[in-house]
């Protein structure tokens, strides 16, 4: 929380949480056809992907750390860490068949994501030290394994969609606190 007093420290945020490892084992057909779309600015769109597979780790996020103003001498608070994501695996069986018609619509997609650090309390007074912001989490491993054969297709015919994308993607790191006084 934030603090405002004749001296004050702003409040520090918790640690993140860890995510799993996700694991999927898949022989059988899927059939995608709707439009993914690369402008997913703001989080909330719903047409983001039509992937025929999606398997993710994604860490938790941390905290931003509360800010302190007073008038003589203030701390910002640290921000705690972000969460490590775990490893994904997927393994595709002889005989399966995938198949997406949609632009942005890939046919596996494994993402193993590290959490976003959180941002370092502000301070401001007559003497004053902001903090730091905290490490984003680590990335685990991304894996996808075919068994070979004739029989197992994966076929993508939108734009930008790969048959298979696999990524292990760090978090980045939160933005220290800023400070102002005399």
């Amino acid at each position: 929380g934030d603090s405002t007093v004749f001296s004050g420290i702003g409040g520090a945020s918790r640690a993140a949480g860890p995510a799993g490892d996700v694991t999927v084992n898949f022989l059988g057909s899927i059939t995608t056809t709707g439009e993914g779309s690369s402008t997913d600015d703001e989080g909330d769109d719903f047409e983001t992907t039509s992937s025929g597979i999606l398997a993710q780790s994604v860490g938790g996020f941390a905290g931003d750390a509360g800010d302190a103003q007073g008038y003589l001498t203030t701390y910002g608070a640290s921000s705690e860490s972000a969460g490590d994501a775990g490893t994904v695996t997927v393994n595709i069986f002889s005989g399966t068949t995938i198949s997406t018609s949609g632009a942005f619509s890939d046919g596996i997609e494994v993402q193993s994501i590290g959490g976003g650090g959180g941002k370092g309390g502000s301070a401001s007074g007559i003497v004053t030290l902001g903090s730091d912001g905290s490490a984003g989490g680590d990335a685990g491993k991304a894996f996808v394994t075919i068994e070979g054969g004739d029989n197992t297709t994966i076929t993508t015919t939108g734009t930008n969609s790969a048959g298979i994308s696999a990524q292990s993607i760090g978090g980045g790191g939160g933005k220290s606190g800023g400070s102002s006084g005399l």
